[in-house]
């Protein structure tokens, strides 16, 4: 069986990712959970097709590598090849191009983030809970409704975005440019007013995006945490110590909120997303520099008047209106450091 049959046998599953391992075997995972494939392909032969010779040359040193790959109907793929039992095996992520809609799938507060004119926005939650998905409707929301310099920093691209109102421009790290670090110190060149950063994986990164927000830039990002109290712990624990209270001090003044995101399994079928909303107001920003974050999650419960909300209260919601189960419901509360997950 080729490659493309795989995908196509896939999005007819509704998969989000397909997994193919150095014993031969392919997994599908379907909301959530890898399920085994019985079909019949030659893994290691499918890959060597799929790569460039520069590509097979990185692996040969030991490096992994990504891409994007698009089928004979221009459907996307983000693929990740590595060695594994000094055998190749492949993990493919599914991009549909029904985009997520702001106005319709997501809190009315997600609009105000998009209309403000300056400061950091974080998005974090575990690796496939949509958070590519969640920045790709802020994009396209603000792309279709305002007139803006839109630039994107991604790795790879997975959600391509065309120009509407606003010119978006989107520049993928080995492709576009050679690494983050010079993608990111060009953009001020480049007169955007908004950059989308694909992910914040070191303090370097941190420290350019942080920089960039001070500049009078509205910068969206991405974190692999759960949780705004701990997104914020994380970024200023990535910093040498001798840094601590220069980033506590500048995310106090430029962080503007944070969105924490999981996708949990419904009763009768699929996945819904759940939200920890944060949006920093003085109080909050005031907690930042005095180095009291564990304070910040009160502010989150009693914050609903603008538009906080904590991911704790929205699974109960889900339980309270019979989408989840109380198994469910307890199991992804006990996730958050919840004691009383009974209550």
């Amino acid at each position: 069986m080729i490659f493309e049959e795989i995908l196509d046998i896939a999005r007819a599953q509704n998969a989000t990712d397909i997994h193919f391992s150095s014993d031969q075997q392919i997994y599908f995972r379907v909301d959530g959970v890898l399920t085994p494939i019985s079909l019949q392909c030659h893994i290691q032969d499918m890959i060597e097709q799929l790569l460039t010779a520069r590509q097979k040359e990185k692996l040969q040193m030991l490096e992994d590598v990504d891409f994007i790959y698009q089928d004979r109907f221009q459907r996307r793929y983000r693929i990740n090849v590595f060695q594994e039992k000094r055998s190749l095996t492949m993990a493919v992520r599914l991009i549909y191009d029904n985009m997520m809609m702001l106005d319709q799938h997501y809190p009315d507060v997600f609009k105000k983030l998009t209309q403000l004119k300056n400061g950091l926005v974080i998005i974090t939650g575990p690796t496939g809970s949509g958070k590519s998905t969640t920045l790709a409707a802020l994009l396209h929301y603000m792309n279709t409704h305002q007139r803006l310099h839109i630039v994107t920093i991604e790795d790879p691209i997975e959600y391509l975005h065309h120009s509407k109102m606003s010119i978006v421009q989107q520049r993928e790290i080995g492709i576009d440019v050679k690494n983050y670090d010079i993608a990111l110190k060009s953009v001020l060149r480049e007169d955007p007013d908004v950059v989308v950063v694909g992910e914040m994986r070191d303090w370097k990164t941190m420290q350019t995006v942080i920089t960039l927000a001070e500049t009078g830039h509205l910068v969206f990002s991405t974190m692999h945490t759960l949780g705004a109290v701990k997104s914020i712990d994380r970024i200023i624990d990535s910093f040498p110590e001798g840094y601590h209270d220069q980033i506590r001090t500048q995310l106090s003044t430029v962080l503007k909120a944070v969105i924490s995101q999981q996708l949990i399994p419904l009763s009768h079928g699929g996945r819904e997303a759940v939200y920890e909303i944060m949006m920093v107001n003085q109080a909050i920003s005031h907690l930042m520099r005095e180095k009291k974050t564990q304070m910040i999650y009160s502010h989150i419960q009693l914050g609903s008047q603008f538009g906080m909300q904590t991911m704790e209260n929205h699974i109960r919601q889900l339980r309270d209106n019979q989408k989840i189960s109380d198994t469910i419901a307890k199991e992804y509360l006990s996730l958050l450091d919840i004691i009383d997950v009974q209550k």
